[in-house]
């Protein structure tokens, strides 16, 4: 019983799915980077924001499938391509949200 509370507490906010939220288009510019400049400097991926959703979506499903690590993994996808977009953001919200879930149920099935 307290699992299931528990994954009704977590899973709710992220019924909503991403109503709302725009994805950022591509400017034609290329984006900024941080960081290293060297030459083994790995290249960051470049945005894909169909993939991005595609991944987001899934993560979406796989949570509300209860299939927590799945939809851990998707979300860690949809991060890689586009960490600063608003989908990316969302995606890094909810890997902390199913990542608290785990843990709990980690700590339940000790018990």
């Amino acid at each position: 019983m307290r699992a299931l509370c528990l994954a009704l507490a977590l899973c709710l906010p992220l019924a909503g799915g991403c109503s709302g939220l725009k994805t950022k288009k591509p400017s034609g510019k290329p984006a900024a980077r941080s960081g290293a400049k060297g030459k083994n400097a790995a290249p960051a991926p470049k945005a894909d924001p169909q993939a991005q959703e595609k991944a987001y979506q899934l993560g979406l499903r796989l949570f509300q499938e209860e299939r927590y690590d799945g939809a851990k993994k998707a979300w860690q996808d949809a991060v890689r391509l586009g960490p600063d977009t608003a989908l990316g953001k969302q995606a890094q919200a909810n890997l902390k949200k199913v990542e608290r879930m785990l843990d709990s149920l980690k700590e339940i099935g000790k018990q």
